[in-house]
């Protein structure tokens, strides 16, 4: 039998997170967080990272399992995600997994290969990486998130060493195998999605961003993975007296706004066999249904 899975996805602070907790607690699931800043321990604030008391007593996996200063591939990621679900699917639960990282929730499900870097590469600029992708792999040009350096080399590097596209996977197209998953995608009207993203920057300030990325600067320095992610990259330009205060929080919420934009563009065009909710419009109960209904198909 397949492994049923529950897939959760949307823009940065659409709901994706008290819907999971829900959902869990309704079907007996436990979480896998598809997020790549989420996984390092210290990255709390920016990262919008459940706490605690919000789990509300549900497990949830790849959470604080990095010290800041390793380093990790969506190669890795799809290795880890798939045994927690098995792992979680052996215990007779569902899992369900969450995150706004399109790129990593298909890695997950559907059948993505993942060639060995080669680390033999000679160096170049992020301008040169940009304009090879953009000229030669258009199609992974458009999924990059332009300003996140570290991404941009490893997009690079992949397409060096393969020859091929990061969305060219040659079963890329087909579910993986053993699962079973249904793909929820949730929204909102965008002028509501942006509020709520300025809502939550202003929030994230509040409860201590700036000391936060403060002390994991002075605990591992700033060279770091996650350190390229928005809410980080904008406080440092504030810590070196590059941007005032003001401007630092108006960067952060603009960068969110259009990283949610091209999360909703890519939900659109890069995944299949998708439920699509309009949490504006939609009952949770209506989702619930659905995902009973799928259950009954898959989990007897």
């Amino acid at each position: 039998m397949k492994i049923p899975i529950i897939s959760i996805v949307g823009a940065t602070a659409v709901g994706k997170t008290t819907l999971s907790i829900q959902l869990a607690k309704k079907f007996d699931a436990e979480i896998i967080s598809i997020d790549s800043v989420q996984i390092y321990k210290e990255f709390d604030i920016g990262s919008a990272k459940v706490k605690k008391d919000e789990m509300e007593g549900v497990k949830h996996h790849l959470i604080d399992i990095l010290d800041p200063t390793q380093k990790f591939s969506v190669y890795d990621f799809q290795k880890i995600a798939r045994k927690k679900i098995e792992e979680i699917y052996n215990k007779g639960k569902i899992p369900i997994l969450i995150g706004g990282s399109g790129y990593y929730m298909n890695a997950v499900i559907y059948d993505y290969c993942f060639v060995q870097r080669d680390t033999g590469i000679k160096k170049v600029s992020l301008e040169e990486m940009l304009k090879y992708l953009k000229i030669n792999f258009p199609d992974t040009y458009e999924d990059l998130d332009l300003k996140n350096g570290r991404r941009v080399i490893n997009a690079y590097n992949n397409v060096i060493s393969s020859g091929k596209s990061t969305a060219d996977n040659k079963n890329g197209g087909n579910i993986f195998y053993k699962y079973a998953p249904h793909v929820i995608v949730l929204d909102r009207p965008r002028k509501i999605i942006y509020d709520r993203i300025n809502k939550r920057v202003a929030k994230m300030i509040k409860e201590g961003l700036i000391e936060e990325v403060r002390n994991i600067e002075i605990s591992y320095g700033r060279d770091l993975q996650a350190m390229s992610s928005i809410g980080y990259k904008e406080v440092l330009n504030y810590l070196d007296g590059d941007i005032s205060k003001e401007k630092m929080i108006e960067e952060i919420a603009q960068n969110s706004r259009r990283y949610a934009k091209r999360q909703l563009t890519w939900f659109r065009n890069k995944l299949v066999d998708k439920y699509w909710y309009d949490l504006e419009k939609t009952d949770y109960t209506d989702i619930e249904k659905n995902i009973e209904r799928f259950l009954g198909n898959n989990f007897k």
